[in-house]
């Protein structure tokens, strides 16, 4: 039986020209993955990387996708988060989280410094975000202006969160029935083996076998209502052509 058609599922990522159009599907550099690699041949858990270009574009594009919720007004409505899985080293995930977290705040203060200012005085302060936007969502009917300005009502609510246990995960959740009703807060989500429902972003980077990472993107899919052509899924070829091969078995 055929997905309904509001469903963002295995066969509209891998096998839709919709999905393509769209550039839902982001390719990671096999340089990249090689280089935060988690085969113990290359390092152990005293590993501490650097947030990668993919990765830095990726939190990039979650900015961007709050704030075309917010231009569709459905931003109160309804929570967002992205999931980025690198390691099943519990210390690498702190390590990197430290690093996301200065891109993070280094976003959300060039946001502050020059949105106020106008798209032509900003331009050099948010070159990047500007860029990201023209590339990874030209089917979007707002101008860069438009989406700047409605920036400025979301980006405060972003936050981070680490999870590496399950007990972790139902705190969250119990937190989140209070904010989301008052705050409608906004989350970007270090995870390695948790779901969360409604994630916008998807960045997976680990060194996984076929079917690890068959698992971790059962967990991605779901109903995306008024936003599923701005979501984002982050992962190598490799990745990509075990999926695909899984739909053909």
């Amino acid at each position: 039986m055929a997905p309904p058609s509001n469903y963002l599922g295995p066969h509209f990522l891998f096998k839709s020209e919709d999905s393509k159009n769209l550039k839902i599907l982001k390719h990671i550099p096999a340089s990249v993955f090689n280089y935060i690699s988690l085969d113990p041949k290359i390092h152990t858990k005293e590993y501490d990387p650097s947030v990668p270009p993919s990765l830095v574009r990726a939190i990039r594009c979650f900015f961007i996708s709050d704030a075309i919720k917010h231009l569709r007004n459905i931003f109160e409505k309804s929570d967002s988060s992205m999931m980025i899985n690198i390691s099943r080293f519990t210390k690498v995930q702190n390590n990197i989280k430290v690093s996301i977290k200065d891109e993070v705040e280094d976003i959300k203060a060039a946001i502050r410094t020059y949105s106020g200012l106008g798209v032509n005085k900003s331009k050099e302060g948010l070159k990047n975000l500007e860029e990201t936007f023209n590339q990874e969502y030209p089917h979007i009917n707002f101008s860069w202006e438009e989406v700047l300005s409605a920036m400025k009502h979301t980006y405060k609510r972003m936050d981070i969160r680490e999870i590496n246990r399950p007990l972790q995960m139902c705190s969250i959740t119990k937190i989140e029935k209070i904010l989301l009703h008052h705050l409608c807060y906004r989350r970007l989500l270090l995870i390695k083996r948790s779901y969360f429902k409604r994630t916008d972003n998807f960045i997976h980077i680990r060194n996984s076998l076929m079917y690890d990472t068959l698992l971790q993107m059962g967990r991605w899919f779901g109903y995306r209502e008024g936003y599923q052509d701005i979501c984002k899924v982050w992962m190598t070829d490799k990745m990509s052509d075990d999926y695909s091969q899984s739909l053909i078995l």
